[in-house]
């Protein structure tokens, strides 16, 4: 399973993409209540979920009987409340590495107060478009999948 993380890995970071660099405080404020949220709502469905301390794959492992799959959780802090004001549904390509692995994954995109998510699967993503967005982090180069919003599920996310 490694071997085919970094293969797939290897293949995203060759690509000429300028990426956001890590920071410990942002991963901080978002990736736990991100996982939280996640955790609330797979369990809410009936699925068992781990987490993954594991940095080269996504952030959950989600089972049942019949099912297995990742999931890939984010924070989307410009999106409030439930409404989103957008056509289509930014996701760095650097998460392309989380598409290639032993099982599918599904991708998370939680709003600001996390009472919603955008559920969007890795055959979806991988066939959107890819495009750069300037943004706050990375004022050109960064590149993103462009999910149209009419091909992932709106889902509310149980309160704690």
């Amino acid at each position: 399973m490694l071997k085919n993380v970094l293969a797939v890995m290897a293949e995203s970071v060759a690509s000429t993409s300028k990426r956001k660099r890590f920071s410990k405080s942002l991963h901080s404020e978002n990736d736990t209540p991100a996982r939280a949220a996640a955790m609330r709502y797979w369990k809410a469905l009936g699925y068992n979920v781990y987490e993954n301390a594991n940095n080269h794959i996504p952030d959950l492992t989600i089972e049942t009987e019949n099912a297995r799959f990742y999931s890939e959780v984010e924070v989307k802090r410009i999106w409030k409340g439930e409404a989103f004001q957008y056509d289509t549904l930014q996701i760095p390509e650097r998460k392309r590495k989380y598409t290639g692995l032993d099982l599918p994954c599904t991708f998370m995109v939680f709003n600001n107060e996390q009472t919603h998510v955008f559920l969007c699967e890795s055959s979806t993503l991988v066939a959107s478009p890819i495009v750069e967005v300037p943004n706050k982090f990375v004022p050109e180069g960064e590149l993103f999948f462009q999910v149209p919003i009419n091909c992932v599920k709106l889902a509310r996310v149980p309160a704690l």
